[in-house]
C-alpha cells in the first residue's frame, strides 16, 4: 500500500512539471545548466563596427543641437555674429530638413527682433544643390517631352498637308482627265415602223 501511494505521488508530481514554467522568458540560461557549453566555443557572428559621429563636422565643429541652441539664443545684438558662426554648418553639413528648419527658425527670430536676414544667406548649401539638380533634371526631361510632342505634332501637320495636297492633285487630275475625254456617243435608237 505504501508503494502504491508513493507511485501515485511520483506520477502526480511528474505530471505537474508540464504546467510549471521552465524559467523566466527572455533570460539567458546559465552555463551551469549546460555543462557542454564551455567545451564548445562559438565564434562571434557580428563584429563591432564603428559608427560615424552623429552630426559632428570637421569644417564647422558644430552639432545640430549647437546650431539649434545658437538660433534659439539669437538677439538683435548678436544676430550677424551668430549667423556667421552657423553658416558653415548650414552650407556644408546640414541635410535638407535641418537646413530648412534652421532657415525658418532664423527667419522667425529675425522677424521677432526686427532684423533682416542677409540676402543670399547660406544660399550655396549642399542640401539644396541635390534638390536643385533633381528639379533641373525633371524640368529638362519635361522640356524634352514637350519638344518631342511638338515635333510629332509638326510631322503630323505636315503629313496632313501633304495628304490634302496629294488629294487635291488627284482630284484635279481626275477632273482634267474627265474634261479631256470626249463624251461617249450614245447609239441612236433605230426607228422601226
Amino acid at each position: 500500500m505504501k508503494f502504491a501511494k508513493t507511485a501515485i505521488l511520483f506520477s502526480l508530481i511528474g505530471g505537474a512539471q508540464a504546467f510549471v514554467p521552465s524559467g523566466p522568458f527572455g533570460v539567458a540560461r546559465s552555463t551551469l545548466s549546460r555543462p557542454m557549453a564551455d567545451a564548445v566555443a562559438e565564434a562571434p557572428t557580428e563584429e563591432a563596427t564603428e559608427s560615424p559621429a552623429p552630426t559632428t563636422t570637421e569644417s564647422s565643429d558644430m552639432k545640430c543641437s549647437d546650431v539649434r541652441a545658437a538660433i534659439k539664443g539669437l538677439t538683435a545684438e548678436n544676430f550677424s555674429a551668430t549667423l556667421a558662426k552657423i553658416e558653415p554648418f548650414l552650407v556644408e553639413e546640414a541635410g535638407i530638413s535641418i537646413y530648412s528648419k534652421s532657415m525658418r527658425r532664423i527667419a522667425v527670430r529675425a522677424q521677432l527682433h526686427k532684423v533682416e536676414v542677409p540676402e543670399g544667406y547660406a544660399a550655396g548649401a549642399k542640401a539644396i544643390a541635390k534638390r536643385v539638380a533633381k528639379q533641373n533634371a525633371f524640368i529638362q526631361g519635361k522640356e524634352e517631352e514637350r519638344l518631342a510632342a511638338e515635333a510629332a505634332a509638326e510631322e503630323e501637320r505636315l503629313a496632313a498637308e501633304a495628304a490634302a495636297k496629294e488629294a487635291a492633285e488627284a482630284e484635279a487630275a481626275a477632273a482634267e482627265a474627265a474634261a479631256e475625254e470626249p463624251p461617249a456617243e450614245e447609239p441612236a435608237e433605230e426607228v422601226t415602223e
